[in-house]
């Protein structure tokens, strides 16, 4: 079977981006309820991370400038609580993890939790490792920063005030990004400035949790800056499955970066939930949404090639998660390829610990791979190292691509899907649309007059498809304007 998506960025007049993928599908994605994982010999390798058995819930990684893979951890011989530090290990090129070193002494005024190691790729790239300390009810946010890829590291900074934290136990200071890394604006023509990090934090209080985004801008990552400019905060509230929502994973639909989704945890284990943004994360859906059967703690997600339209990896993401009960014991991948609206179990990474394990962290690694780390939740193991194949996960060709793109401004999204017979799609708003094909000499092979529904999405039968073999140019149209796409192979 081949799946054709045409993906739009286009104005009333219809101007657009534009651009088609062809690639194949097999038959054997699974569809509707999450089931069981599938096995896809997905995994290209599994580890155990040496010396990092001292209590090291929760773990983080990210990849620096010079493709050296870190992890941060905490690390104590007295378990959770006071004496706690932040420690980090690395992976040389070589394939060698070296002794853990301290980022953050133990002895600092309270617990050290919740690493959020992030390498800035826009501006001078700081290494950022964002820390709490303190419990979770009144946690108070820290950032140290590496200017050499984690060979060492500056002088401790407390996150800035702001009135936001004012309340129940906190001490009016942000508490910074919750377990899951910040969002970096990467493109130009942002309602945020370039290089500025969306970072997903959380609050405990007497009722639960509630989640908020910090806006960072990139003068000033540490909010410490005497010419920076001072975080913002977008408060997300309540309304989460459980005591949720906790912390954040975001994914991102467009290359624009203005059709954002944030993932958070639900509270007590119980399933995750998710807000959309189409402004560039300015403003987010007023409720939550529940995600079910994908595993309720700990919860992180990733979203492959979404800046490069040409790959048949765009448009999936992933997401991962503790599950098998209270003691959270396996950890299962789940994938999307529908704007994170359904999730399918893909992958089933272990369940071996009966303590429980917790925080799986992502990042996509230089080689193209899925780099996977979660923790187990009182010491009993060493931290897990994974390295997947993200086209198995997805079960995707890794040698299709896109056919063509035409780049033009607009400000609408949409994405058209076809798949055998049948379009479907979405539109960020309601509008007449017309889908033509033609063959090379310009005749017309079929038309067919779309209605999109109030909440964007459309769907129709194409049985005129079924006849159509070889090269043939499609073009689309909203509100009655034309837009032409490149020459595709039916």
């Amino acid at each position: 079977m081949k799946r054709l998506i045409l993906a739009a960025k286009a104005s009333a007049a219809c101007t657009l981006l534009f651009f088609c993928s062809i690639y194949a599908i097999r038959d054997d994605i699974p569809t509707g309820d999450s089931g069981p994982a599938v096995d896809r010999g997905c995994i290209v390798s599994s580890s155990n991370i040496p010396d990092t058995d001292r209590y090291s819930h929760p773990s983080n990684i990210t990849f620096t400038s010079t493709d050296r893979l870190l992890i941060a951890y905490v690390n104590s011989s007295l378990g959770e609580g006071e004496g706690s530090g932040i420690a980090y290990n690395y992976k040389d090129p070589g394939g060698n993890w070296n002794p853990d070193m301290l980022v953050v002494d133990g002895n600092t005024g309270g617990p050290g939790f919740d690493p959020v190691p992030y390498q800035v790729t826009t501006g001078d790239k700081p290494l950022l490792c964002y820390y709490h300390i303190g419990d979770p009810s009144n946690w108070t946010g820290y950032i140290k920063v590496s200017t050499n890829n984690g060979e060492s590291w500056g002088t401790r900074h407390r996150l800035p005030a702001d009135s936001y934290f004012n309340s129940g136990n906190y001490d009016g200071y942000h508490v910074g990004p919750h377990q899951n890394h910040p969002l970096e604006i990467v493109v130009d023509n942002h309602p945020y400035e370039k290089g500025a990090l969306l970072a997903a934090g959380s609050r405990e209080n007497s009722s639960g949790w509630d989640s908020h985004i910090a806006v960072i801008p990139p003068n000033n990552y540490t909010g410490n800056e005497t010419n920076g400019d001072a975080w913002d905060v977008i408060h997300l509230g309540t309304g989460c499955s459980g005591e949720g929502p906790i912390g954040g994973a975001f994914l991102v639909h467009s290359p624009d970066m203005m059709d954002l989704q944030i993932v958070a945890r639900g509270g007590s284990r119980h399933s995750p939930c998710y807000k959309r943004s189409d402004d560039g994360g300015v403003t987010w859906s007023n409720s939550w949404t529940n995600i079910s059967d994908v595993g309720g703690s700990g919860v992180g997600g990733i979203s492959l090639d979404w800046d490069n339209p040409g790959s048949s990896l765009n448009g999936w993401h992933i997401i991962a998660a503790a599950d098998c009960g209270v003691n959270r014991n396996c950890i299962f991948v789940s994938a999307s390829n529908d704007r994170g609206a359904t999730w399918n179990r893909v992958a089933n990474l272990s369940n071996s610990n009966p303590k429980g394990w917790s925080d799986p962290s992502f990042r996509r690694g230089p080689d193209g791979n899925i780099h996977l780390t979660f923790s187990s939740r009182d010491g009993a193991a060493n931290i897990k190292y994974y390295v997947i194949d993200p086209y198995k996960l997805c079960n995707v060709d890794a040698n299709a691509t896109n056919i063509g793109t035409v780049f033009q401004r607009g400000m609408d999204n949409m994405t058209i899907t076809l798949t055998g017979t049948m379009i479907t799609g979405r539109l960020n708003r309601p509008a007449p649309i017309r889908v033509s094909l033609y063959d090379i000499a310009g005749k017309c092979l079929f038309q067919k007059e779309i209605t999109v529904l109030s909440d964007g999405r459309f769907t129709a039968a194409v049985p005129e498809i079924a006849n159509i073999k070889g090269c043939c140019m499609a073009k689309l149209s909203i509100d009655g304007e034309e837009c032409i796409t490149k020459i595709i192979n039916l």
